[in-house]
């Protein structure tokens, strides 16, 4: 299967406050070339959830977590490399014996140079949740290690890379605890466990985001309308910086989905209650909100940011959208326009942003009846 590919002549627009240049532009033309059938008509939940190589930007994972080889719903992640103008299968990831409604696959994540993913599943032990460390040699992938979680549930588990893969964070949806792991040059290991600052939390790291160098994680707590930075000071320590929000949970403080700069200073955080991006700039002792309120599309889920803070790629799940925001220092973030693939007919999931600010990855988990995966590029 290849995989469509867009590919958009660059936009450069020189703002009115100096040297920051502007990448996207609302209009977006694009070259579009249709990639296969997965599976046509079952496969709806490729593109589910995806991640890239977002330093090198030549390979995207996808989870397909109701692949059926090996039984019903025993899932798979698929590796697709750049050909040119296209995205080509390069694996299809498996466990060596698949087993049915394991939803192999329900999270994936690669590191910048897509040497390193990782594959969740959650399995059918009550109390085990279960993670899958694939390497690269060549074009060939291989499981390196397995993790079984502290998490005390069956439920899947999110994770992240940093860029070079040293640091793996791992969060179990309903639970509120994010596991920091680092690799030690033949393994990962468990560093700390994190939960909420302000109590346990069930909402708590419903989204969450590692920082390109791995030395900085933000999450949020959405009902409480409060999100976390966390930065790697020395050694093993995470050091909390004083934190943003003390909401009671309505959608006036709804904190969904956050985005983070490299060096943590700026956050992005989208509301779905109100349709509203927000920013926030780090200065020195709390973090002061710079952006008020800009209006998104509907049903905005996450807001991820480049490594310098200047574009932020709001997910629109109601279709393969993403509005994309540019600004830097004294030059407001200001919409480009909703960027769409195509016109949508599914149901638009996961989005996110290499770390330059000029790729974006988008998934449908329903186009058509199948699941797909787009790129964007400037």
């Amino acid at each position: 299967m290849s995989i469509a590919h867009f590919a958009n002549a660059a936009m450069v627009a020189a703002s009115a406050g100096g040297g920051f240049v502007a990448l996207w532009d609302g209009s977006l033309p694009v070259t579009f070339a249709q990639g296969d059938a997965v599976q046509a008509g079952s496969d709806t939940d490729l593109g589910l959830v995806m991640d890239f190589a977002k330093s090198t930007k030549d390979r995207i994972i996808a989870s397909n977590r109701d692949f059926d080889t090996g039984g019903a719903d025993a899932g798979a992640a698929q590796i697709y490399v750049r050909n040119g103008s296209v995205w080509d299968l390069e694996q299809t990831l498996q466990k060596a014996v698949p087993v049915a409604a394991d939803l192999y696959g329900s999270s994936v994540c690669m590191n910048g140079d897509g040497t390193t993913a990782v594959v969740t599943w959650a399995g059918n032990v009550v109390g085990q949740t279960n993670v899958h460390v694939w390497t690269r040699v060549g074009s060939v992938w291989s499981i390196i290690q397995t993790i079984t979680t502290t998490f005390a549930s069956n439920f899947t588990t999110d994770s992240l890379l940093s860029s070079d893969g040293g640091v793996l964070c791992l969060r179990m949806p309903n639970k509120g605890t994010i596991e920091i792991w680092r690799w030690g040059g033949a393994s990962y290991a468990l560093e700390i466990s994190i939960d909420s600052p302000q109590s346990l939390s069930n909402t708590f790291a419903a989204s969450f985001w590692i920082s390109e160098d791995g030395k900085f994680l933000g999450a949020t707590d959405s009902v409480r309308g409060s999100f976390y930075v966390w930065e790697n000071t020395t050694g093993s320590t995470w050091a909390l910086r004083p934190y943003a929000g003390v909401g009671v949970g309505n959608n006036t403080i709804r904190f969904d989905g956050m985005g983070m700069s490299g060096d943590g200073n700026l956050v992005s955080i989208v509301n779905s209650g109100l349709t509203v991006l927000n920013t926030w700039e780090w200065d020195g002792a709390a973090y002061q909100k710079i952006s008020n309120n800009l209006t998104v599309p509907a049903f905005p889920s996450a807001a991820r940011m480049s490594s310098s803070g200047q574009q932020i790629a709001v997910d629109v799940a109601s279709g393969e959208n993403v509005d994309m925001f540019e600004g830097e220092g004294d030059v407001p973030y200001v919409s480009s326009g909703v960027q769409s693939p195509i016109s949508p007919t599914g149901t638009g999931r996961g989005k996110t942003i290499s770390y330059d600010g000029r790729m974006i990855v988008v998934g449908s988990d329903n186009w058509s009846g199948e699941g797909r995966v787009f790129s964007m590029e400037v």
